[in-house]
């Protein structure tokens, strides 16, 4: 190949180059993401679903084969969410509009002091401390088949469930009203006869049915005593008998609540 004719075949190749660099894309990146936020709106009809996240919040087009599940359904409908409800969405995006493919219901937890229990009208109340709103400044309803798992990682009733323990609570918000699922209960309590107090390293013996505890108290960690508005450690008696509501820690027994 003379000298004449390569230099046409590199024009050319440069040339069909340039012309498939200037050609629109056929085909739109449109690579799936995960979003999350609390549902703000849901529409079965419109096949709508609207979400707040941190900063931003997203509206999504119900894509034909979209999957929903929720707490207690694998399979749901997107009429089995409502807002308040916390959900994952996996979308694609295509020209600025998003299009989910799959909706996840993800747990709400909330943890808190049970101040009151009542197993017949199957309610909850959480002390609400600096909390004076939200979702929990009502007792909360308990679902018929919610789980109840104690400290010792064994299953419970609601019957388990004491004034004082410090549970972790999953819930849903049906109409806006939480409904616990499940409740996982922190700590345990016991009965026993105050022995001794060290004031300097905030730790008591109390003497129970078999043997003696040791407990340190937890920072805020509140003590019941009648006639004291703020009791502290040093208003407990020895030789009274006080419930001790703690947690195990590896070992250490830390003091939630000690009331007389």
């Amino acid at each position: 190949m003379n000298a004449i004719t390569k230099a046409g075949v590199l024009v050319l190749a440069s040339t069909l180059l340039v012309r498939a660099s200037d050609e629109p894309q056929a085909t739109e990146n449109h690579s799936e993401k995960t979003w999350t936020g609390t549902l703000t709106a849901v529409s079965d009809q419109d096949k709508i679903l609207s979400a707040k996240g941190w900063l931003l919040s997203k509206t999504f087009n119900i894509g034909q084969n979209c999957t929903v599940s929720t707490i207690n359904k694998s399979q749901a409908a997107l009429s089995d969410l409502q807002p308040g409800e916390k959900v994952e969405v996996r979308f694609r995006s295509a020209g600025g509009v998003l299009v989910a493919d799959r909706i996840t219901e993800q747990p709400l937890r909330y943890s808190g002091t049970v101040q009151a229990v009542d197993p017949k009208a199957e309610t909850l109340t959480l002390e609400q401390g600096v909390r004076k709103t939200g979702p929990f400044r009502q007792p909360l309803r308990i679902a018929n088949d919610c789980k109840v798992v104690l400290s010792n990682g064994k299953d419970g009733t609601i019957n388990d469930v004491k004034p004082g323990d410090q549970v972790t609570i999953i819930y849903q918000l049906p109409g806006g009203s939480p409904l616990a699922h499940h409740i996982l209960e922190k700590t345990t309590t016991f009965v026993g006869k105050l022995e001794a107090i060290d004031l300097p390293a905030r730790t008591v013996k109390a003497k129970e049915i078999v043997g003696q505890k040791k407990l340190t108290l937890a920072d805020g960690c509140q003590i019941l005593v009648p006639g004291k508005e703020d009791a502290q450690l040093k208003d407990l008696e020895l030789g009274q008998k006080y419930k001790f509501t703690y947690e195990s820690v590896n070992g250490v027994n830390v003091a939630v609540r000690i009331a007389f």
